[in-house]
C-alpha cells in the first residue's frame, strides 16, 4: 500500500504538555464543567447584587473545579515526564498513513496498525495533531514532522475519512 503521509514525532516535555492539556482542559465532561460553574458564577453574582444574598457554593464550585483540573494537570505532566526518563529519555516515532490506515513505529520496533474505522477522533494543538483511537490511544503527529505530505492535507484526509477534527 502507497504511503500518503509519513510522519516523524519526537515524544519529549512539549508532547507530554500538550497532550495533557488536550486531555485534561478540553474533554467534553471538562467543558460540561465549565458551563456549569459559569452558569453557578452569574446567577450567585445575580443573586448577590439584586438580593444581596450571598450563594457560597456559586463561588466556591468554580474555583474548586479550577483548582482540581490544574492539579490534575500538572500531575499528570510530571508523571509522563518520569515515565519517559525511565525508558530512557525521549524518543522518535515514525508514522506512515496509507489508504487504509495508520502504521506507527516507535523507535524502530514493532510496528503499531490502527485501521480509520478504529479511530475516535482527531484533536490539534498548537504543535501536534493528536489521533485518538476507540480504545482511548493516542497517536501523535508532529505538525512540522511531516516528510510525505504536510498537517493541512492530513487533516483534510482524515475528514474525507469521516473522522471528526477538533
Amino acid at each position: 500500500m502507497e504511503v500518503i503521509f509519513k510522519n516523524n514525532t519526537t515524544l519529549n516535555e512539549s508532547y507530554v504538555k500538550q497532550v495533557a492539556r488536550a486531555t485534561v482542559f478540553k474533554r467534553p465532561a471538562v467543558i460540561s464543567l465549565y458551563v456549569i460553574s459559569a452558569l453557578l458564577l452569574i446567577i450567585s453574582t445575580c443573586l448577590l447584587v439584586i438580593n444581596g444574598k450571598f450563594i457560597m457554593i456559586g463561588f466556591l464550585f468554580p474555583i474548586a473545579i479550577i483548582a482540581a483540573l490544574f492539579f490534575l494537570y500538572f500531575s499528570t505532566v510530571k508523571l509522563n515526564i518520569r515515565r519517559l526518563h525511565e525508558i530512557g529519555g525521549f524518543f522518535e516515532i515514525v508514522t506512515e498513513v496509507t489508504d487504509d490506515g495508520i502504521c506507527q513505529i516507535p523507535d524502530g520496533k514493532t510496528a503499531v496498525n490502527l485501521p480509520f474505522q478504529d479511530v475516535l477522533c482527531a484533536v490539534t494543538s498548537k504543535d501536534y495533531i493528536f489521533v485518538i483511537s476507540k480504545g482511548k490511544i493516542v497517536y501523535a503527529f508532529s505538525k512540522n514532522g511531516f516528510s510525505i505530505g504536510d498537517d493541512a492535507s492530513f487533516l483534510t484526509f482524515l475528514k474525507s475519512k469521516g473522522i471528526k477534527v477538533k
